[in-house]
């Protein structure tokens, strides 16, 4: 309608009488209803897929079907070079971080432990560290050597002049020593021998892996005997029974008290 015109026009026939149209999207034509399409093959990569592959040549990052490249080599410090330091407990990586080891430690700060215990079995030696675990200790090797200073350390002591080794001064004596049975034992142990009846002084003498006389045990039968012999006061390790005629000494035997 037109002001102070009597007259007007009826535009109804230039609507859709609504705005709901739909599109549509065929191949790469995108259509809009009751209106014209678009052909987007233009806006794709050529292929009609996104489908791009990302290459990487040395430090240059390069994308499928793009002229483009970025060079990466600014994002590295082009060594893995890196040195590390302790101070105190802090653990330090250059141009990193730090960590702090202290809860690593056993509270005091040092290595400083103690052992906690060692015993002896037979010839295994068990030792124990603070706060750690125990380790066995063989020591059966060092029986030969401990033997051959055990002998030189009595012969010293000897005022005889007959050799003092087991073989030698078992001929020359005439007596004899045996091993002791059992042997380990815990409670007692037999030790026996032979003396001929034409020695008036006889005895025994219990020895510690060091050389040091223990006890002196007097005997006084001849020929073949025997004394049952108890560990008394003497600890878990191996000792030496040393047999003595008329002050020479005849044989040694190592026993082991378990």
């Amino acid at each position: 309608s037109l002001t102070n015109d009597a007259s007007s026009v009826d535009l109804s026939g230039y609507l859709d009488n609504t705005d709901a149209q739909n599109l549509s999207l065929s191949g790469t034509t995108l259509s809009i209803e009751n209106g014209t399409g678009v052909d987007l093959s233009t806006i794709q990569d050529g292929t009609g897929t996104d489908a791009q592959d990302l290459t990487l040549a040395s430090n240059v990052l390069s994308l499928t079907n793009d002229a483009s490249s970025v060079d990466l080599s600014g994002y590295l410090d082009n060594t893995d070079a890196q040195t590390v330091s302790l101070s105190g407990t802090t653990l330090a990586i250059s141009n990193g971080n730090t960590i702090d080891l202290a809860s690593l430690q056993d509270g005091t700060g040092t290595d400083a432990q103690n052992l906690a215990s060692a015993t002896l079995s037979g010839t295994t030696l068990t030792v124990a560290i603070e706060n750690g675990a125990s380790v066995n200790v063989d020591l059966s090797s060092l029986l030969t050597d401990i033997e051959t200073r055990l002998d030189a350390i009595e012969a010293c002591a000897c005022s005889g002049t007959l050799a003092t080794t087991t073989v030698s001064g078992e001929r020359e004596m005439g007596a004899r020593l045996y091993q002791n049975t059992p042997n380990p034992y815990s409670i007692e142990t037999k030790l026996s021998f032979f003396i001929p009846i034409k020695y008036s002084v006889a005895y025994l003498k219990i020895s510690d892996m060091n050389g040091r006389v223990l006890q002196k045990i007097n005997i006084e039968q001849r020929g073949e005997g025997f004394i049952m012999y108890d560990r008394d006061y003497l600890a878990s390790g191996m000792y030496f029974y040393s047999l003595y005629v008329e002050g020479v000494k005849v044989a040694s035997k190592k026993m082991i008290v378990n």
